[in-house]
């Protein structure tokens, strides 16, 4: 009779396989960088309305 817990731990596993080929990763390293890209942008594009909107401010007085 065979219990249900493996004896031995080198049997594999049926079920996901847990590996990340070439592309994968490489599609994981091209997501980063344009999500930071879009980050970034709009940080800056924040940035440079509230220094036009202050000198806007400030030249109306």
């Amino acid at each position: 009779m065979k219990s249900s817990s493996s004896a031995c731990p080198l049997q594999k596993e049926e079920g996901l396989n847990r590996t990340i080929r070439v592309w994968g990763l490489s599609a994981n390293i091209v997501n980063i960088v344009v999500g930071a890209g879009i980050f970034v942008l709009s940080a800056i594009l924040a940035t440079y309305s509230i220094f036009i909107l202050s000198n806007r401010i400030t030249k109306a007085d």
